[in-house]
Formats: structure tokens, C-alpha cells, sequence
């Protein structure tokens, strides 16, 4: 066998000449590096080790990379989190045994069928670092050893769930509680916040339908709970004399919001649901609610809303403010493609992301808006959280930078904090996908813009 390395600047073709066994007859041919394609390396039995831009290793006959079939823009992948074996189907000596660490594409539309808890049924199309005699043949990967994702041939998407459809990513939930303080209220302290996934874990808990438990975890812990009288379940409506849960009466609604060490010893308040969905599972798909409580029985309170949706369908932004924010003018605006135009583009590079509405329906407050997140100098922008972030494009170098305005009004000075769920670019920076999430205060104010967006390319 004579054996060939060559690396390959994309889009240039070279020749490639390949001799098997004692024959001197030799096989001449083109070979063209496809777009995506940086090295490949002959094993001989008609077989190459192909090396893609995505660092994904195929192997392919003379035919397929001659035609340019190599590298494709995009595909499954699996990644070994520990060493494993791929088990051909027929259970004979062709198991394929898989280093830590190695990538692995993956053939076909699907990633693979879940047979149990521990193993997927899938055919390989390319390996990484095996014995070039292993067939590809279907068989069982050992899932719990494996991530997987997806590929365009320029980044992996790792996390792809089995159970979901990968061709569309899992929806991030929407969470959003917004309060105001008034002067004297122990609880908030007098102070307006915003408790949000773009600076927190927020997490939701039902029981039996009956009870809402909502836990913020972030720059403090906060925790807020909404029960209705024993035997009912929450509905839209209002609940009035709500007092402190777990403590009240069977026949009256309970109240609780506490955190950053504070509690009340006795509350005195009331809620209203005006909208509130349960999944098949009773698990909460959608909530919007508002509260008052007062503690000690004192006059002062912590008036708020809480929005929340687990599954947010097609793409929408929202942009939403507490009283006396200037750019949301005190408003909760959930925007969609049926009123309004969305595009992008990169900003920085890969560091940042332009996003850009159009309003199209009739609006007092103006048309246009514009979200603008960046990564700090030195990094791309990908999925994590992005604290402390100043004015775009007048941060630090070592500061997020971030913006968020329109129809006419923005920020002079600002701080804030981002969170990136997905983002994701085609081969031409088009944007694919953005999931994120933002708090903003403009000129060092306590009065916050936020909001969130969920956008997939169709």
C-alpha cells in the first residue's frame, strides 16, 4: 500500500495517484477538496481518513471524494465522553472500538433510534482513529457515553436530545418576574428588580395543579408561591385574601415571596391569573399573573407580574420595562412575524449579533427596534451568560458590550446582563438561530428594559 497525507487548502484540486497491492497498474484522479475539507489520508483497502474544517474525520472511498462527497454541510454527530465500542449488528468481529474524545459522523436524516436507557441504533457514515477494517454497518453506540449534535461543517452544536426532533432545536423557556417596591416594604426593600433568565436559573415546580412554586437563583435566591384553596385548581381569575403559605386556612388562596434572607412572619395579599395553561402531565406550559403582598400587615408592598412560558411557539422577541425605563416606555410588547419584520447580521465578526425588528402595526411609541449583544474582545459569542455588560460598541475590552433601543431612543450610558441559549450561523453568516435572553438599565438607573427573543431561520 502506498501510503498518502496530504492537507488541502479548500477549493484547490490536486491529482492523486493510488497503487493496491504487488499490481502496477496504478488510478489516477482528480481529487477535489471540498469546501469544508482540509486533510486527507490514505488506509488503504480503497479507503481514506478525510479531515473537516469541523475537525470531524470521515472515511470515504476514491469515488465519493473524487465526487465530492465529503464534508457535507451538514450532519449528525456523535462524541465519545469516555472509551466505547460501536457494536455492528451482527455482533461479530467487527466492533469498532472508539477513543475518548473522537468525533464521529453520523449517517442519514436522524441521529438514531433510543432503544433503551443505554444504547441508540444508528449507522455510522465516518470515524475517527479506528481500524480501518471496521464495516459501518447499523448498529448500537452506548448513549450515556456519547454527546451528540449537529454539524454544518464549521461548528458543532453539542446537546442534541434524542427525544426532540434536532432539525428544531428545543425551545428555551421564557421567565420573567417584574416587582416594585414601595418605600418601607421589607420584602423588596423599596427597590424595583427584575428576576430573569438573563441573570438566573429560574425554575418551576406545580403540584396537583393547585400550587405555583417559582425559584430564582442569581445574585440573591428568591423563591414565590401561588396555591389556591384545597381541592381547586389555579385558573384565570383573581384570588383575593391570599395570606402566607403553607400556613393558611384550607378554604383561602396562599401567598409567598421571599428571598435574599428575607421573610415575612404574616402576609396579607391577593393574586390574579390572567392566563394560565397545564400540559397533558400537569407541568406548566404558560402563566401570566399579578401580585400584591404586604407584610406584618404593614401598608407598604410588593406589587409585581409573573410571565412564564415553557414552550415559546414560532419566533417572537419581547420587549418589556418598568415604569420610568425610556425605551419600553412602561410596556409589555410581544412582537411576531405577523406584525412585525425581522432581520440580523453579525457585528464584530463572530463576536456579536445585530438583531432588528420592524413594527408593522400601528404603534404611539414608534416601529423600530434593535437588540446588539457582544461577546467581550478576544471571544466568540456563544451560548453562557454575559454579566456586567456596558454600551455597545463603547465597552471595555474585557466587558460584553450590549444595546438595546429604537424608535428614536436609547441609551447614553447603560449596564446589564445577557444570556445566550443558542446561536448559530450558516456557511454565509446568516443567522440560524438565536435564543436570549436580556436585563437593561439605561444611565445607571433602577428602572430595567427586558425582554427576550426566539428566533429559528426557516
Amino acid at each position: 500500500m502506498h501510503k498518502l497525507q496530504a492537507f488541502i487548502p479548500a477549493g484547490l484540486t490536486i491529482m492523486l495517484q493510488v497503487s493496491y497491492g504487488n499490481s502496477h497498474n496504478s488510478q489516477s484522479s482528480e481529487l477535489f477538496a471540498g469546501k469544508d475539507m482540509v486533510a486527507v489520508e490514505e488506509l488503504g483497502s480503497e479507503q481514506f481518513r478525510v479531515t473537516c474544517q469541523d475537525g470531524v474525520k470521515e472515511i470515504r472511498s476514491l469515488s465519493q471524494i473524487t465526487n465530492n462527497d465529503v464534508c457535507l454541510d451538514s450532519g449528525f454527530v456523535a462524541r465519545a465522553k469516555g472509551p466505547a465500542f460501536y457494536v455492528s449488528e451482527n455482533g461479530e468481529d467487527q466492533n469498532c472500538y472508539i477513543p475518548k474524545d473522537t468525533i464521529v459522523r453520523l449517517d442519514g436524516d436522524s441521529v438514531g433510534k433510543r432503544l433503551n436507557d443505554l444504547h441508540v441504533k444508528t449507522r455510522l457514515a465516518s470515524y475517527a482513529n479506528l481500524r480501518p477494517r471496521c464495516l459501518l454497518k447499523e448498529g448500537l453506540l452506548i448513549a450515556e457515553q456519547f454527546d451528540f449534535g449537529i454539524t454544518d461543517g464549521t461548528q458543532i452544536t453539542w446537546g442534541i436530545d434524542l427525544d426532540q426532533d434536532p432539525t428544531q432545536p428545543e425551545r428555551q423557556p421564557i421567565a420573567f418576574v417584574d416587582w416594585t417596591s414601595d418605600e418601607g416594604d421589607y420584602i423588596g426593600g423599596g427597590l424595583p428588580k427584575v428576576l430573569s433568565t438573563a441573570n438566573g436559573e429560574v425554575t418551576v415546580n406545580v403540584r396537583d395543579k393547585n400550587l405555583i412554586t417559582l425559584n430564582f437563583d442569581g445574585d440573591d435566591y428568591y423563591n414565590l408561591e401561588f396555591k389556591a384553596p384545597d381541592g381547586e385548581d389555579l385558573t384565570v381569575g383573581s384570588y383575593e385574601g391570599a395570606t402566607r403559605y403553607p400556613f393558611q386556612d384550607n378554604d383561602v388562596p396562599g401567598i409567598s415571596i421571599s428571598g435574599a434572607g428575607r421573610g415575612c412572619n404574616r402576609i396579607e395579599g391577593s393574586f390574579v391569573i390572567e392566563e394560565i395553561i397545564f400540559s397533558e402531565d400537569d407541568s406548566l406550559e404558560k402563566l401570566n399573573l399579578q401580585f400584591i403582598q404586604n407584610c406584618e400587615g404593614s401598608e407598604p408592598a410588593l406589587r409585581g407580574s409573573v410571565y412564564y412560558d415553557a414552550k415559546p411557539d414560532g419566533n417572537q422577541a419581547i420587549l418589556a420595562g418598568q415604569q420610568g425605563d425610556w425605551i419600553s416606555g412602561d410596556a409589555f410588547r410581544l412582537f411576531t412575524p405577523e406584525d412585525a419584520t425581522f432581520s440580523s447580521r453579525q457585528i464584530n465578526g463572530e463576536r456579536g449579533v445585530s438583531f432588528s425588528l420592524r413594527n408593522l402595526m400601528s404603534d404611539n411609541r414608534g416601529s423600530n427596534y434593535r437588540f446588539e449583544f457582544v461577546a467581550p474582545e478576544g471571544e466568540e459569542l456563544t451560548p453562557g451568560a454575559y454579566l456586567s455588560a456596558t454600551r455597545y460598541p463603547f465597552q471595555s475590552p474585557i466587558r460584553p458590550g450590549m444595546s438595546i433601543g429604537g424608535s428614536g431612543r436609547g441609551c447614553n450610558t447603560l449596564t446589564g446582563d445577557f444570556r445566550v441559549h443558542n446561536i448559530s450561523w450558516d456557511n454565509e453568516n446568516v443567522l440560524k438561530e438565536l435564543s436570549v435572553d436580556f436585563v437593561q438599565y439605561c444611565s445607571n438607573g433602577q428602572s430595567a428594559a427586558y425582554g427576550a427573543i426566539r428566533y429559528v431561520a426557516e
